[in-house]
């Protein structure tokens, strides 16, 4: 079922709900019993309850999305690497060398930073909501909410749990393929000698990522971009020995 179709369905059991609870509060009303107007403000709590958790799911999926594309960029920018690394930079560029590569532990890295942007969304609004890493049964990896929202509306109380699964859908294995081409285009632009030029052409025509390459102080500096999502371009950005 789609999500509006879900939303229709919920939707229908809340009228259902209070249609029904509405009808036995009149048949048994007598002198002094419920008003028909209470009758009125239940139907309109339960509406007003049902459509916050409808964008409150809404809110939490763009809250998923973005933060897992925030989070993904600013792996880019540290090169992949620990933020406890501190690696040496230039020109604002990791030094890909000795302890300051890529970590091997890609999900822990990014799941870490994924946390620190969906906790600055969702504090906007006020609720509580915890999130976990997983692998589903195929072995792929995905986020999760865990826990329950809880909304109240005059002084009624209500809790659901969003059961959100997403998947950020980004291969951690273009790390070691950009640095290994990354190396080859090096390698060949040295082959040159005397005609070399510096253009790397191997790698500018590559058609998979966006490369910008440049020299600074004996070290390549590379940029290495790709789409994600619609949402904007994740770059790779590091420095390797000339």
């Amino acid at each position: 079922m789609n999500k509006k179709g879900a939303w229709v369905a919920s939707l229908t059991v809340v009228f259902l709900f209070v249609y029904l609870f509405s009808s036995s509060m009149l048949m048994k009303r007598s002198i002094g019993d419920v008003k028909i107007e209470d009758t009125g403000k239940i139907f309109g709590i339960a509406i007003n309850l049902t459509l916050e958790e409808e964008e409150t799911k809404f809110f939490l999926e763009k809250a998923f999305e973005y933060s897992a594309f925030n989070a993904l960029k600013e792996l880019g920018i540290d090169g992949g690497t620990l933020k406890e690394n501190n690696c040496e930079r230039i020109n604002e560029h990791v030094i890909w060398q000795k302890d300051c590569f890529f970590s091997d532990k890609f999900e822990q890295n990014f799941f870490s930073r994924f946390n620190e942007n969906f906790f600055s969304y969702i504090n906007k609004i006020g609720h509580e909501i915890n999130t976990e890493s997983d692998h589903d049964e195929k072995g792929k990896f995905f986020l999760k909410t865990n826990g329950m929202i809880k909304l109240e509306n005059e002084n009624v109380k209500y809790g659901f749990e969003p059961n959100i699964n997403f998947y950020p859908e980004y291969d951690f294995g273009e790390y070691a393929r950009v640095l290994r081409m990354a190396n080859e285009c090096l390698k060949k632009e040295k082959e040159k000698g005397p005609a070399r030029n510096n253009l790397f052409e191997e790698c500018r025509d590559d058609k998979d990522f966006k490369w910008e390459i440049k020299i600074e102080d004996k070290f390549a500096l590379f940029d290495v971009s790709k789409p994600y999502k619609n949402l904007g371009e994740i770059t790779i950005r590091f420095s390797l020995p000339e």
